[in-house]
């Protein structure tokens, strides 16, 4: 016999299928990013009181994103002897993984964990 509960969480993941990436997005106004060409102590700032683990860098607009920075690097490389310059930062960023507007929840998931992906931005 199956608990309420476990019956609820059940008929969730059956839903999943309804999901889109839209449903569970941080919207644009609420994402947190560091502008490149904003002055160094500034950056610095944003990187050492960051509540998040990844971080999109990008040129003065978020439309021109050039990198996601994961947080746990940037302060190795802080407290590596090497010089600590926006290059080193840029150079330390991953690739953007985009994910198309309106995919099924469920398939980008999978879409994740086959890239081994943690975060995308979605794209219109």
């Amino acid at each position: 016999m199956i608990s309420r509960r476990n019956q609820d969480m059940l008929i969730s993941v059956l839903d999943l299928e309804k999901v889109t990436v839209n449903d569970i997005m941080v919207p644009r106004n609420e994402i947190v990013g560091i502008n490149v060409n904003d002055e160094w102590r500034s950056t610095i700032r944003q990187l050492t009181h960051s509540p998040h683990g990844r971080i999109v860098l990008y040129r003065d607009n978020l439309d021109d994103a050039i990198g996601m920075l994961r947080v746990r690097e940037a302060y190795r490389l802080m407290t590596e002897k090497q010089e600590f310059t926006k290059e080193n930062l840029l150079r330390a960023a991953d690739e953007i993984y985009y994910v198309p507007e309106g995919t099924p929840l469920n398939v980008q998931l999978v879409k994740f964990q086959r890239n081994k992906e943690k975060v995308g931005i979605i794209v219109n």
